[in-house]
């Protein structure tokens, strides 16, 4: 009888256990690699305790147990193993695969695994009456039989047709999957040609650990890139694989998912349930289709890649991501509505890079703003990206070289009639010399980082302009946000300068907004203490959008109110118009701020806003923004009709 070393085995067995313990720990990413990882680590354990129990019942109590339990345990061992087989091979093709969209060959070969793991068990199972793997003789003696190391070349036979479809992919796989490949076929040979010499020193719990570890390094690998909280592909990856398709020339379709006013979840559940809602919306996304790849772009963004595979295809995939953040979703026995804006990116073959397609996902964020909506990157949106993209550059090239314009609206002085104060604007031109809206070219800037040298360019052109004597206005209004307060040089450029123009303090009003304000309270109060006592005074631009509150303004020292046109729309044909504006009108003078009314074209609502007490009013019923020459001749003409007035 054959004496076979169980030392190999018991270290097995132990090891495997830890990588089970490790793996439930981890909480690795939920994907069909883990399944199978899963998957591979209980067959090991299974058939290293089958082993040793095998081997020890033959070696110590072979005579007290019946011929058919030692039947039954060894032919469950042969079984495991060769399924255990099955699955590492299952596993190679899916990492394999994992970027080829076109998988007949992965189809076809799985379906050979699969066959030769059947006609393998049929092998085993008739094994009791033609003893071609294995037999008992009387004294319940274990004797190979002439098949009994078949489920080796087997393996061996797997292996191969792994290793050739992987040469056949080489440049498809991803740098983890190579190592993969360039070390679990090679350790798995070199032990089972060991095993086959040496065949006293039991191996098989070893190989199968070794593969469980190599397996491990390529779990390690992925997990670098994935998002600890659900589990998901981080950015970082997501790039990566945009790039490695865009590469080889895949069409894939992206959908991109970004959670709306997801925090109201953490206030009411609390954080930790709200990291259960994100987890459960990364565990539903990767679970969406056997192809897809979920990844976690930012805090409550979420991306899937998909194999294009025609229209109709790619617009049930939309509509079935849609439609799900529709529903509600549960933990435990929670459940919420987590609304989201989705948005979908189609590569058919573009001449697009991985940074195009990510600038085309968050410019079709933007796009869509708060709305809870399917936007489609197509044509259309594609134009818009391309007339944005140009005009940038148009706005670096104007930031750089000085190019951009300061314009001025002239304020209406409903006590003097005079027009003695204005609000500066930027202008910019295209290459043809026609103007760019502000609206496009403002929320570039603010995207881009550009808007503190547009504020500084404005500030340097309006203390040039008030430092003229001859220019006729006693002040010039500047918007500032919250990124010129966030600097820590602030008060030292204004004054210096104010300084350098010799124009006083009190010539320059900051504008700052009801956001601006909310951001820092009590940092904002601050500086603009300081300013104020230099002399500078502050205007609350477009007061009434909704993001301060009365009880704020009185801590802060704003000299004037500008009410924003929304509310000044509706005055004086809609009564509930009337009572707000008369009404703020009133409560504002009796705090010590003047008002300012914006947004005024027509001289019934100007009639109605200068009876109220009104101080000046804005708008295109009296002036549009004009340049700075056309600005002075404007003022000058005025105050020329002013005076042949008083005279007569």
């Amino acid at each position: 009888m054959t004496n076979w070393s169980l030392a190999t085995e018991v270290f097995s067995l132990v090891m495997s256990i830890i990588l089970l313990i490790n793996f439930h720990e981890k909480r690795w990413p939920y994907s069909r690699k883990s399944k199978f990882y899963l998957v591979s680590l209980s067959l090991t354990i299974a058939s290293i305790i089958l082993n040793i129990l095998c081997v020890h019942s033959l070696e110590n109590v072979a005579q007290y147990i019946p011929k058919w339990i030692h039947l039954l345990i060894n032919s469950g061992y042969f079984i495991l193993i060769l399924l255990m087989v099955t699955v590492v091979a299952c596993y190679l093709l899916e990492i394999i695969y994992e970027h080829i969209y076109e998988r007949v060959w992965m189809y076809r070969l799985r379906k050979i695994f699969i066959g030769i793991t059947i006609g393998y068990l049929a092998l085993v199972v008739s094994n009791p009456l033609t003893g071609f793997l294995f037999w008992f003789n009387e004294g319940n003696h274990y004797l190979r039989g002439p098949l009994n190391q078949l489920g080796y070349y087997l393996m061996a036979l797997e292996v191969a047709m792994i290793l050739g479809c992987a040469l056949l992919n080489w440049k498809h796989l991803s740098k983890s999957t190579r190592q993969v490949i360039r070390t679990l076929p090679p350790s798995v040979i070199l032990l089972t040609v060991f095993q086959l010499i040496y065949p006293d020193h039991l191996l098989n719990g070893g190989i199968m650990v070794i593969t469980d570890i190599i397996m491990l390094f390529n779990f390690q690998s992925n997990r670098i890139e994935a998002d600890s909280q659900t589990g998901l592909g981080n950015r970082s990856c997501l790039y990566q694989q945009i790039e490695r398709k865009v590469q080889l020339h895949s069409y894939f379709q992206v959908i991109a998912v970004s959670l709306s006013r997801f925090n109201l979840v953490n206030q009411n559940y609390g954080a930790d349930k709200g990291d259960a809602f994100l987890y459960e919306v990364g565990r539903w996304l990767g679970e969406l289709s056997p192809q897809v790849q979920a990844y976690r772009m930012g805090n409550v963004e979420f991306c899937v890649l998909l194999p294009y595979q025609g229209d109709v295809q790619a617009e049930c995939w939309a509509k079935t991501v849609e439609q799900r953040f529709r529903q509600t979703w549960e933990v435990g026995e929670i459940k919420a509505v987590l609304p989201a804006c989705c948005v979908e990116v189609v590569y058919c073959g573009e001449q697009w890079n991985c940074s195009n397609i990510i600038e085309f996902i968050n410019y079709s964020f933007r796009h869509a703003g708060s709305e809870q909506r399917m936007v489609r990157f197509n044509q259309q949106l594609f134009a818009c990206w391309n007339r944005d993209r140009e005009v940038l550059s148009l706005l670096r090239q104007a930031v750089r070289d000085h190019l951009l314009e300061v314009w001025y609206q002239p304020l209406y002085d409903c006590k003097t009639g005079q027009y003695n104060s204005a609000e500066a604007l930027l202008r910019m031109r295209d290459r043809e010399g026609k103007l760019i809206s502000p609206s496009i070219f403002i929320p570039l800037a603010e995207e881009n980082g550009l808007v503190d040298e547009l504020t500084w360019f404005a500030l340097e052109e309006i203390c040039r302009f008030l430092g003229r004597k001859e220019q006729g206005v006693r002040s010039v209004s500047l918007n500032m946000s919250a990124q010129q307060f966030a600097s820590s040089d602030l008060i030292r450029r204004i004054d210096d300068c104010l300084r350098r123009y010799q124009v006083r303090p009190e010539q320059l009003k900051i504008e700052i907004t009801e956001r601006v304000l909310s951001e820092d309270p009590e940092r904002m109060s601050v500086i603009i203490n300081q300013l104020r006592g230099m002399g500078v005074c502050f205007y609350l631009d477009d007061f009434g959008t909704g993001y301060s509150n009365l009880s704020r303004l009185l801590g802060i020292p704003i000299s004037c109110v500008k009410l924003d046109r929304s509310i000044i729309s509706g005055y004086p044909s809609d009564k509930r118009s009337c009572a707000m504006v008369e009404t703020m009108v009133h409560l504002f003078h009796q705090i010590g701020c003047h008002i300012v009314a914006e947004g005024v074209e027509d001289e019934l609502a100007a009639r109605h806003l200068r009876m109220i007490g009104v101080d000046w009013i804005q708008g295109f019923y009296y002036a549009k923004p004009m340049p700075e020459e056309a600005f002075t001749a404007f003022v000058s003409e005025h105050l020329c009709i002013l005076d042949a007035g008083n005279e007569d």
